[in-house]
């Protein structure tokens, strides 16, 4: 036997026939940006907790293939149990194929979940980007706002190195690098109507509970009724808190440890999102989000808003057109439309037409 060979058996008995680290399709877990392990990540007081793999090749550029919108929002909740972010560049190029960014204030879910998962993936985050292009103009607002919200310790960087494929929208992007804007986690939450749902796309792509506790913190406006825009927004959250929970336990968990140390604000608010939780009542809390809203509007109370409102409240909600249990088989698709697809082709309506009703 020659030496050659002798060094080629050595070889596959060390490391085996593709196991060599950056061979195409190895992934392993690794240990996160800033020292943080796998397993401090999976902590309850940190995040739900699941495994994620990144490709290590860096010429491996997997392609799916995505039918719908429907089909995407399924991949998305699916995120959670097989997190996959070599495909995520493929599932924004289908939204926007869909039409899906035409208006972003109901892009709020998807903006957030590609956020979290550049956040969640620093070192793959820059190819991960580039392979979201080439994208139209219009829809390269949602690249620009998921890297600002991203919370990438460089994204100013990020974000200045790719201007020169966004020629475009340079107003745009001086106005989150030079501007007042500030991480998704760190964001006032009033100050956009697609903020709910970032949150939430932030929470599915990365198990993270801060966004959580986010929108948990919305419930002190629950009473704010001489400010339209956080009464809704307060109301909106303890909706899709309940939903989210009756879909996902360890929220309900999250939301117990939560209420010892919670202000007199949003103590009451959050007692009423754990019963309706342990109760799957989040029926109950829609109705009562329906005529809190439509109440409100009556009124007519407090300061100008910066969000118009029009259409009746039930209406807008109940009326939804968003995805059914039906589609595509997975009866689960019952819980986005609910959670979010509801909240921006419902209740948006009742925030943001000009028509009197």
């Amino acid at each position: 036997m020659n030496k050659k060979l002798m060094l080629f058996l050595l070889f596959l008995s060390l490391f085996g026939a593709s196991g060599a680290y950056g061979a195409s399709g190895f992934t392993t877990e690794v240990v996160r940006a800033g020292g943080v392990s796998t397993d401090e990540l999976k902590s309850p007081g940190m995040r739900t907790g699941r495994s994620i793999s990144l490709y290590k090749e860096e010429d491996f550029e997997p392609k799916r293939k995505f039918k719908s919108t429907q089909h995407v929002i399924v991949w998305i909740y699916d995120y959670q149990k097989n997190p996959q972010p070599e495909y995520v560049p493929d599932a924004i190029h289908a939204l926007a194929d869909f039409g899906v960014f035409e208006d972003l204030d109901q892009a709020g879910l998807y903006i957030g979940f590609l956020a979290g998962v550049l956040g969640d993936n620093q070192l793959m985050a820059r190819r991960l980007i580039k392979r979201l292009f080439p994208m139209t103009p219009k829809n390269q607002a949602v690249i620009i706002m998921a890297i600002a919200y991203s919370g990438l310790p460089e994204w100013r960087l990020v974000l200045t190195d790719f201007t020169e494929r966004m020629p475009a929208r340079t107003v745009l992007i001086d106005e989150f690098l030079f501007g007042s804007h500030k991480p998704l986690l760190e964001a006032p939450i009033d100050q956009n109507p697609h903020m709910i749902d970032a949150l939430w796309g932030y929470y599915i792509a990365t198990g993270y509970l801060q966004p959580v506790e986010r929108v948990i913190a919305t419930l002190s406006w629950i009473q704010a009724t001489d400010n339209t825009d956080r009464f809704t927004l307060a109301h909106m959250a303890m909706w899709t808190l309940v939903k989210n929970a009756e879909l996902d336990r360890p929220l309900l968990r999250f939301y117990r440890r939560l209420l010892p140390s919670a202000s007199k604000e949003i103590k009451a608010p959050l007692q009423k999102v754990i019963k309706a939780s342990e109760r799957f009542e989040s029926n109950k809390i829609k109705k009562a989000v329906i005529i809190a809203i439509a109440t409100q509007k009556r009124r007519k109370l407090g300061k100008t808003t910066k969000w118009a409102w029009g259409a009746k409240a039930g209406e807008a909600l109940l009326a939804v057109g968003c995805v059914t249990a039906s589609a595509l088989g997975h009866p689960e698709l019952a819980a986005p439309c609910i959670v979010t697809g509801a909240i921006y082709k419902g209740v948006r309506k009742l925030m943001f037409d000009k028509t009197s009703p």
